[in-house]
């Protein structure tokens, strides 16, 4: 038995490969395959995953939840949402829900049944938005290629994607995928609607 254990982790070890293959829906809508070819490998989302890493795809397969606790790009990420799996996250104070902001870029694929739901909101007190850039930050390269993506800014005016209250807007592209309209929250504090 250690012997077959031993085996398979010194194969995954010279293969590079640990994890199992997993379709996509690309930019086109033509189905690609994250498998030991193409010689890219995936990280698993989970609740403790705080930070998508320059040229790291990530993958969600269940159900993750991040409230109060958002996701930082730093650098080009890209995010697979398998079918029937949902990611939801929730800036903290501040903060966007997914922070992508400038000379940062994430791409969103899913997968063949487009189940795969994303929601992701801005915080409750300042205008983060729900994906792109926190309060006073500018978004950066958003490219959503599949998915359900449901994208909400935060108080004050975070947009759903884009920037966040006081910055820009960045590069947003939709290429596939299903979304619900974003849409600006009710500043209660100010008795104003935005």
């Amino acid at each position: 038995m250690k012997s077959m254990f031993f085996a398979a982790i010194c194969a995954a070890a010279l293969t590079g490969w640990a994890n199992e293959p997993i379709e996509y829906i690309d930019w086109d809508g033509v189905n690609r395959k994250l498998d030991s070819d193409t010689v890219v490998d995936y990280e698993v989302v989970t609740a403790d995953t705080g930070i998508f890493a320059d040229g790291i795809t990530y993958v969600v397969k269940g159900n993750v939840v991040r409230a109060g606790n958002n996701i930082v790009v730093n650098g080009s990420a890209k995010l697979i949402i398998c079918d029937d799996a949902k990611l939801v996250v929730t800036g903290g104070c501040q903060q966007a829900g997914i922070c992508v902001t400038n000379n940062m870029a994430l791409t969103i694929c899913g997968q063949s049944a487009g189940t795969g739901v994303l929601e992701a909101y801005g915080d409750n007190e300042f205008g983060g938005a729900g994906i792109g850039g926190g309060w006073h930050y500018s978004c950066g390269t958003v490219t959503i290629n599949g998915g359900r993506v449901k994208a909400i800014g935060g108080a004050y005016a975070g947009a759903g994607i884009g920037g966040g209250d006081h910055g820009h807007g960045g590069t947003v592209t939709i290429n596939g995928g299903d979304g619900e309209p974003a849409r600006r929250r009710t500043c209660r504090r100010h008795r104003r609607r935005l």
